[in-house]
This record gives structure tokens, C-alpha cells and sequence, in this order.
């Protein structure tokens, strides 16, 4: 992420990938200095959010600030209408962050009279992980309500400690592992940039997104939690066997590469604010299916974090065409009372106690870094999923395509 920042032709497409946005609409107001105090109790909590990258001894180094170097942004806006309201939190997203940014966090309040206040916050990726947003929202809901938060957290020196202890143990079973498990690598697929003759993907050549979203049908979507309830076999695990095997078939090849989000599996950071999510490598066989999937995820959990990704190695310089996640934060705090505090998939408002709290559009995960991206969305009564591509690289008819034999896989 560095090198990306100092490297002038890195389009802004990429910053814009790797910046977290997202903001809510509080109703009734809070007063300035309950929000002033949910944002110290954050930054005080953690240090994440109080870092910088510097340079030191001719390297790049993480420097943790006594304090957040901006704190609280307030902007007195008056009544004003929805619109303008949606177009001025676009206007405070409009420029991405980049690593060296002096501010890596920052947590803005529009405040708009009796209409209610918009908390908005940002992040780069080099502090910051989709997970952390479930953490930090649930925490600052958590004091504007005057709710106790509880357990422990580390330092961002002891999770760096962590992370490299981790990644150095059994690193030979590991390589084993992934050298088994990837190579020899699957040529890339004959879909996308490779059909259309276009240079791979890279922080330069970003273009715009074009999304599908409904992928699957009702129908679909329905025979994927039958299944589910039936064999156990889970939505993202279905939904991106289905996938595999539609990019195969596609692309006249037996296997196909991608990479997809882990989450947490280290009790020790399930408080932990910052970028600690991990990608495992997949390379699936064409008609291996759902428990081939699951098998892949929970196996190459165990072996990460892993140096022999480290980016001059040979696994690390692998290319993935594809990427599959789950944009919507659940699991761990499914239970929780704040749990619908940070789902920001939902487009209605809900209560909360006094307040009620509805998701306000951000440019976050909008703009992919692969050129296919596949967004799978549980749920437990119609589990769906969205494709998000780099607009050069498929049309529309292309992903219409997909979804169509995506669907036809599953009802078969």
C-alpha cells in the first residue's frame, strides 16, 4: 500500500478501493459532546485508529500518536433537504485515502437540526478491515447509549508481534501446504480481460465498476437454504462451488483461481480494530463442489498466516483473476443487542432503544480491485449474491450470462 501511495500513476480508482466509508443517520440528535466522547473512547481504545506510516532509517515504520491527529470533525449544517444531505456526504467521500495520509481514521458529524445527524467515518485499509467496522460501530453505539463495553483488546505492537510469532510457526507444513494446494497454478481463465485481450489488472489501470446485483433467482435462493438446512453445507460454500464451476465451463478449463475473505479465527483479536482479515487461496476443480469449498476455507484457515506468501516468494506472486467475500458483517454478532447497528446492507431505518439509526449511502464497496469480484450474501430466508466487475473487463451480457448458469447449476 506504500508503494501505491507513492507511486503517481496509481489511479484513484485503487485508493477508492482500499478506503472504508460508511455513515448513519442517528435520530433524535446527540449533543456534540456525547459524540465527542464516543470518538475519544474509540481512539483511546484503539490504537489503530491513532496511526500513521513514517519513514525511519530508510524504512516505513507504523507511528502510534498519543493522540488522533484531527479528532472529531463537527460541521454545523442546519435543516437541509435528503438530498443535499446524501450529496454532501458524497462530496467528504469523494477523495480516497492513500497509506501515507497524515489521517488513516477519521469520524465526521453533519449535523442537520431537528432532522437528525449523519456520523460518518473513513479509514484506510492499512489500519482498517471490513471486520473492524462490526467492532467499532457496535462501540460507539454502545456509548452513545451509555452501555458499558466490554472485553479485551490488544495493541496494535502486540497484534504485529502476534502476526509475525503466528506466520513463523510450522512455516515448512505450511508452504507444503499452499504448494500443494495452488501449484502447479491454473492458467487464467479465457473470460474477462484474458478473452478480451487486455493486459491483467494493476493499480494503474483501474477502471469503473459495473455491478449486477440479484444474482440468483427466488428460486435459487431458495434451494440454496433447503440445501443448507439439509446437509449443512453453508450459503458461501454453495454459492461459490456454483461459481467455480460456471467460471470453468466459461472458460473451457478443467480449474479456476480465486481469493476469498477468511474471517477472524483467533480468539485473541475478536476485539481487535485493524487490518488483521486474511485471504485464502482457492483452486477449485471443476464439479468438486460445496464441501470441496468448505474443506479449502477450513484447512487453509489453519494454515495462515503464512510467510511463504511474502510478496518476493513464489506463492505470493500468484495472479487471481477473482475474488469472493461476504460484504455483509453477521456471525459473531448475531446474538448481540447492537448487531443491527452494523448490518449496513439494510436500506431501512430500526430503533435502538431512544434512537433510531438508518444506513446512509457511501462509495464503500463499490469499486473492485479484481476484475470479477462475487459478493455472497447470507441470509437465513433467501441467501443471494452480487457480482461487482471492473467495467473493461466484463459487459453486462457477460455477467448476465454467468448468473444465468450460476442458477441453472444450483436448480440442477
Amino acid at each position: 500500500m506504500v508503494e501505491a501511495a507513492l507511486d503517481p500513476e496509481t489511479s484513484d480508482r485503487y485508493n477508492a478501493v482500499h478506503t472504508y466509508s460508511w455513515a448513519a443517520r442517528f435520530t433524535p440528535s446527540f449533543s456534540p459532546r456525547k459524540v465527542q466522547r464516543a470518538f475519544k473512547n474509540l481512539t483511546t481504545r484503539h490504537e489503530s485508529l491513532r496511526l500513521r506510516i513514517v519513514e525511519h532509517r530508510g524504512d516505513w515504520a507504523a507511528e502510534i500518536l498519543a493522540d488522533h491527529p484531527a479528532g472529531l470533525m463537527i460541521e454545523d449544517h442546519g435543516p437541509m433537504s435528503h438530498d443535499d444531505q446524501l450529496r454532501l456526504v458524497a462530496e467528504r467521500c469523494a477523495v480516497p485515502m492513500t497509506a501515507l495520509d497524515p489521517v488513516l481514521f477519521e469520524m465526521r458529524l453533519l449535523r442537520f437540526g431537528p432532522d437528525g445527524d449523519i456520523i460518518l467515518f473513513r479509514a484506510h485499509h492499512a489500519v482498517f478491515d471490513g471486520y473492524s467496522i462490526t467492532i467499532m460501530m457496535e462501540e460507539a453505539v454502545a456509548a452513545f447509549l451509555n452501555i458499558p463495553v466490554t472485553g479485551d483488546t490488544v495493541t496494535h505492537k502486540e497484534f504485529v508481534e502476534r502476526r509475525l510469532r503466528l506466520s513463523e510457526q510450522r512455516p515448512q507444513e505450511k508452504e507444503s501446504y499452499w504448494e500443494g494446494a495452488l501449484l502447479p497454478a491454473a492458467d487464467p481463465l479465457n473470460v474477462g480481460r484474458q478473452k478480451k485481450g487486455l493486459p491483467p489488472l494493476t493499480r494503474r489501470n483501474l477502471g469503473p465498476a459495473r455491478p449486477l446485483e440479484n444474482v440468483l433467482s427466488a428460486e435459487a435462493s431458495a434451494r440454496v437454504r433447503d440445501f443448507a438446512q439439509k446437509t449443512g453445507a453453508t450459503p458461501f460454500a454453495q454459492i461459490q462451488a456454483a461459481f467455480g464451476d460456471c467460471l470453468c465451463a466459461m472458460g473451457g478449463a478443467s480449474e479456476a483461481m480465486w481469493m476469498t475473505i477468511m474471517g477472524r479465527q483467533d480468539a485473541k483479536l475478536a476485539r481487535f480494530v485493524g487490518a488483521e482479515m486474511q485471504a485464502v487461496r482457492m483452486k477449485y476443480a471443476i464439479g468438486s463442489g460445496a464441501q470441496a469449498v468448505a474443506d479449502t476455507l477450513r484447512h487453509g484457515a489453519d494454515m495462515l498466516p503464512a510467510r511463504c506468501f511474502n510478496a518476493d516468494l513464489p506463492l505470493g506472486q500468484l495472479y487471481f483473476q477473482f475474488f469472493v467475500n461476504m460484504p455483509k458483517s453477521r456471525g459473531r454478532l448475531k446474538n448481540s443487542p447492537l448487531s443491527k447497528a452494523v448490518n449496513f446492507a439494510e436500506e431501512t431505518g430500526f430503533s435502538l432503544g431512544p434512537i433510531t439509526i438508518t444506513p446512509v449511502p457511501t462509495p464503500f464497496l463499490t469499486q473492485p480491485e479484481f476484475e470479477l469480484q462475487l459478493h455472497v450474501e447470507p441470509s437465513p430466508d433467501a441467501p443471494n449474491a452480487a457480482f461487482l466487475a471492473e467495467a473493461s473487463s466484463w459487459d453486462m451480457a457477460e455477467l448476465e450470462s454467468l448468473a444465468k448458469a450460476m442458477n441453472d447449476v444450483i436448480m440442477s
